[in-house]
């Protein structure tokens, strides 16, 4: 039979075990997910497994002329300043 102390202890290494667990799924689905290496990724399985769905997901079509268009003239950023050419 356990002692109480003992018990206790098993409580709290369990307590801190789902803490840690839940610690971990956290930081995945809230920061990881976010980053840009985790949509580089993601873009690349894209090509790969050839899914359409997944790689509008994180690519915006419409945008990359406009942006490769303002680039390239030295249109302005988006934030109100002008680049020059």
């Amino acid at each position: 039979m356990m002692s109480h102390a003992t018990k206790i202890k098993a409580a709290c290494a369990a307590l801190l075990c789902v803490l840690l667990v839940l610690a971990g799924l956290f930081w995945y689905f809230r920061v990881y997910t976010k980053t840009p290496e985790y949509a580089l990724r993601a873009i690349e399985r894209a090509f790969e497994t050839h899914d359409e769905t997944l790689f509008l997901r994180y690519v915006r079509l419409d945008d990359v002329p406009d942006t490769g268009y303002d680039d390239f003239y030295g249109r302005d950023d988006g934030y109100g300043v002008r680049r020059s050419a």
